[in-house]
């Protein structure tokens, strides 16, 4: 089993709790009423992908810059970020762009897989952010970027799931790379015993 960490950040009514509900079942009623999330709140969820078994802990945080103190730790342990913003309060968008994407970058671990996610698209008659603002930004970042509605569901398995796949490759990488090493340290070491087995056959001779 492949156990993944994500962390979910963006501003206060930007719907992450919504988001990460949706995904969890996205057969349950849609509610309009969530409390906000008092520092943090784990969600987890297992499946199968190309018959890899994948344990998702999400860790939902909340919005507010007075809990970021106990958030910024689990940047440093995440394997994959989630950026939420609401397309119709440009102020979350804003909050993005001049906040949190400097938080991510100074504060997740290197192999960090981070996509960006506009939310409540169901609201489009009050969208503040465009589609192409929100895309410009994404790709000076190099990040993924999906809209998507908590309370309609488009779009919100492709974008976890796109993330989850980028994680499960990284891990797997890493896992091969350690893997290599361990092989060539174990052959380095035989080589070298077999040199000095030789060397103390010679000098008994």
């Amino acid at each position: 089993m492949i156990k993944i960490d994500l962390i979910v950040i963006g501003n206060l009514g930007s719907g992450k709790t919504s988001l990460i509900q949706r995904f969890i079942d996205q057969d349950a009623p849609f509610q309009h009423n969530y409390l906000p999330t008092l520092g943090l709140n784990l969600v987890k969820k297992e499946f199968v992908h190309q018959g890899q078994q994948i344990k998702l802990c999400i860790w939902d945080t909340a919005g507010q810059d007075k809990y970021f103190s106990l958030t910024k730790s689990y940047f440093q342990r995440a394997d994959g970020v989630i950026m939420v913003f609401d397309i119709a309060d440009k102020d979350s968008f804003n909050r993005i762009s001049d906040y949190w994407i400097k938080q991510v970058q100074e504060c997740s671990k290197a192999n960090a897989q981070s996509i960006l996610v506009g939310n409540k698209i169901d609201l489009c008659e009050k969208r503040q952010v465009k589609f192409l603002e929100a895309q410009e930004f994404s790709q000076k970042y190099k990040l993924p970027y999906f809209e998507v509605s908590a309370k309609t569901g488009d779009g919100v398995q492709e974008a976890f799931n796109f993330l989850s796949r980028k994680c499960t490759e990284c891990i797997e990488t890493e896992v091969n790379e350690v893997q290599h090493l361990q092989i060539d340290s174990e052959n380095k070491s035989k080589g070298f015993q077999g040199c000095v087995n030789t060397i103390m056959s010679i000098w008994k001779k």
